[in-house]
């Protein structure tokens, strides 16, 4: 039993080198050549699956490591990027386990998707371990994906908002049904009107040209926007079995669809979808849930009775359900990263917190607070807070 098992193992280091490697450490393997040709060449390779089984928080079994070379020191001479405060150095191995460290480089890591340049794109995806990089942009559509590999990993970073034009489909939330993706339910139209024009360029990448290449994992990554882009991304991913999805990170992303949409992401993605949201950050608690319809209606004035009905109407009739994943609430002053126990009670605070700032008097003031929340909103807020307790 000890010696199919140190074959099998031999087989697998076979079927993991390249043709040049292999020639070069064959006298390794020497005296086994007759077994080895007949396990690696023979037997078919096993692929990955897509699995809601992940590895579990503190696992470090030999899967857990990620291939890539994705490490605080590699970055920080970089404009708007803040150092962990400790100034050590931290690097991810095992995305699915979540940490403070973890966030705050798939942060950095998100932030590649919004950097105009190609070419420093490139360069930053090189230095973190992805030698192979390709940029995809869909015609007439704003989606915009880098896309970084090597023998074994890869890694998708989705563009958030960044134009005014992006801006403006953010507002297109009547939601619809997929016309061309696998994802079920009703979603916000201007997000699914992108993700359905940049599908077409991206999976052909992940589910077909990838694995032929040997990669077999990959990590999503995306702010705002971009989030949400990562979710449907990886939504799709799961039904295939070629390239598993390792773990899916986002950042004060915007809530995508309905309570159906929600339970299938549950179903797909399982404990690999990890979200980041400031406290104080606006934008994932819109829009508003059909489940705190209350909340946005206390934004009118209740002198407007009428109003606040028919508000709260139209939320519910919208039926946007909470965001899936495992949620963490990045609070700066009281330096926490906290998992989030109930999403209704944190859509309630944050609204509270709205109603009183457009319910002040003094109007310069009301713009300079609402100023301060968009400004929370930015991916450089989100990578400086997090840095501040490392």
């Amino acid at each position: 039993m000890e010696f199919l098992n140190r074959m099998q193992k031999l087989a697998q280091w076979v079927r993991s080198q390249n043709l040049r490697s292999l020639s070069k450490n064959v006298g390794k393997c020497a005296p086994f050549v007759g077994s080895v040709l007949v396990c690696a060449f023979v037997t078919p390779k096993p692929v990955a699956t897509a699995s809601t089984e992940t590895a579990e928080e503190g696992d470090s079994s030999p899967g857990a490591s990620f291939s890539s070379g994705i490490r605080s020191d590699r970055f920080l001479e970089q404009p708007g990027v803040c150092a962990p405060a400790s100034g050590r150095v931290v690097s991810l191995r095992n995305p699915t386990r979540f940490s403070r460290e973890h966030a705050y480089l798939m942060q950095q890591l998100a932030r590649v998707g919004d950097i105009m340049s190609n070419g420093e794109a490139v360069s930053q995806l090189h230095d973190f371990g992805f030698p192979h990089v390709e940029i995809l942009a869909a015609p007439k559509s704003r989606f915009h994906a880098v896309v970084g590999w090597n023998e074994t990993s890869a890694v998708v970073a989705f563009r958030g908002t960044r134009t005014w034009q992006q801006g403006f489909s953010n507002g297109a939330f009547l939601p619809r049904a997929a016309k061309t993706a696998a994802l079920p339910g009703l979603m916000h139209r201007g997000f699914l009107d992108e993700y359905e024009a940049g599908r077409e360029v991206l999976l052909p990448l992940l589910q077909e040209r990838l694995p032929d290449w040997g990669v077999r994992e990959v990590v999503l990554v995306g702010h705002s926007r971009g989030g949400v882009l990562a979710q449907m991304t990886a939504m799709e991913l799961a039904l295939q079995q070629r390239l598993q999805v390792r773990a899916v990170y986002t950042f004060g992303q915007p809530r995508a669809g309905d309570r159906v949409f929600r339970e299938a992401s549950v179903r797909r993605m399982g404990s690999r979808y990890f979200r980041v949201e400031h406290v104080d950050d606006l934008t994932p608690q819109v829009p508003p849930s059909a489940a705190g319809a209350r909340f946005a209606a206390d934004l009118v004035s209740e002198r407007l009775p009428g109003a606040r009905r028919a508000l709260r109407s139209l939320v519910r009739e919208l039926g946007f359900a909470h965001t899936a994943g495992r949620a963490f609430a990045l609070d700066p002053q009281q330096g926490t990263l906290k998992k989030v126990r109930s999403s209704l009670k944190r859509e309630k605070s944050v609204y509270e917190k709205l109603s009183h700032v457009i319910r002040l008097s003094n109007y310069r003031n009301m713009f300079e607070e609402l100023s301060r929340y968009g400004s929370l909103h930015q991916p450089e807020s989100y990578l400086c807070d997090l840095a501040a307790e490392i």
